[in-house]
């Protein structure tokens, strides 16, 4: 979170490629170990906030944390929509049948359902891959509150903020707006 709001500051003063660079790697902003760690997280984050309207900056660097951890699920379920699809076909089942944990299981079958509907003989990714893509997204749903922890699985309900409903709103996002909903 923390890392997401420097880099949300840093874009609000729309630095050059040059500035970028020397503040990514030069000042180490994000005080990462190696310079490709560095670089590699702070442009994952651009691109990921890149995906929602420039007003969406403020409300990440300067907003609460509730709000700031809301707008960027936004940028991410635009910038990944697997994660977003997860959310509104299995998350939302969850919820809706009254069940109180998600399972490693889940995403299994959840990708092996994408998989047949776009071919069943389309190339499949590796089980490492799978692994860290439940893993990363299991952790983006702990961190905006929709999971208590990576162990648990246990399911939360998620109140989206005014601020954050307003702002998907205002700027048609439609999809990000549906996905911070699942649980309500």
């Amino acid at each position: 979170m923390q890392e997401s709001r420097i880099i949300a500051k840093l874009l609000l003063e729309s630095p050059s490629e040059e500035v970028w660079r020397e503040e990514v790697l030069i000042i180490n902003i994000l005080k990462k170990r190696t310079l490709n760690s560095s670089l590699g997280y702070a442009n994952l984050v651009k691109a990921r906030l890149g995906k929602l309207h420039p007003d969406a900056l403020p409300l990440v660097a300067f907003g609460s944390r509730e709000v700031a951890t809301q707008m960027l699920l936004a940028s991410t379920v635009k910038y990944s929509p697997l994660l977003g699809i997860f959310m509104l076909q299995v998350l939302q089942d969850l919820y809706r049948s009254f069940n109180d944990r998600l399972t490693i299981h889940h995403w299994d079958r959840f990708l092996e359902q994408v998989w047949e509907q776009q071919s069943p003989d389309a190339s499949r990714w590796s089980e490492r891959t799978i692994l860290n893509l439940r893993r990363t997204g299991y952790r983006i749903l702990v961190e905006a509150g929709f999971l208590s922890d990576t162990k648990l699985l246990k399911l939360q309900r998620v109140f989206i903020h005014p601020d954050v409903e307003s702002f998907l709103k205002q700027h048609d996002e439609k999809f990000a707006l549906a996905c911070l909903r699942v649980s309500s």
